[in-house]
């Protein structure tokens, strides 16, 4: 399984080389508009890649994620995926730095 969270479509295709047959392919963090990339469909077709989507999904599965990471947060080290920590007030500049890649994931800290 590839899990796509970093919202950077160029990486699509180098998950779809790293799956087996059978493969499955999450597509999480890309949820820009106009996130194109070029693939080779062949490839999903050959391996037979299940491809799904991680978004909009039900409200209940917020406090389920938060659930998992305060009791996997010792197990895994989730805090090196945020680069970029903003206080409350900073939003905007968060914002802007995320869209001009200045960092990859922007966490807003109290």
């Amino acid at each position: 399984m590839v899990i796509e969270v970093c919202g950077d479509p160029s990486v699509i295709p180098a998950g779809i080389q790293c799956l087996r047959a059978g493969g499955r392919y999450v597509l999480g963090g890309v949820v820009n508009p106009d996130a194109n990339e070029r693939i080779d469909a062949n490839q999903i077709l050959r391996k037979l890649v299940t491809l799904r989507r991680a978004h909009n999904d039900h409200t209940r599965n917020l406090p389920e994620a938060l659930d998992f990471l305060v009791g996997n947060r010792k197990r895994f080290p989730f805090h090196d995926l945020v680069d970029g920590k903003y206080r409350l007030n900073e939003v905007g500049r968060a914002m802007q730095d995320a869209a001009e890649r200045r960092v990859l994931r922007a966490a807003i800290v109290p």
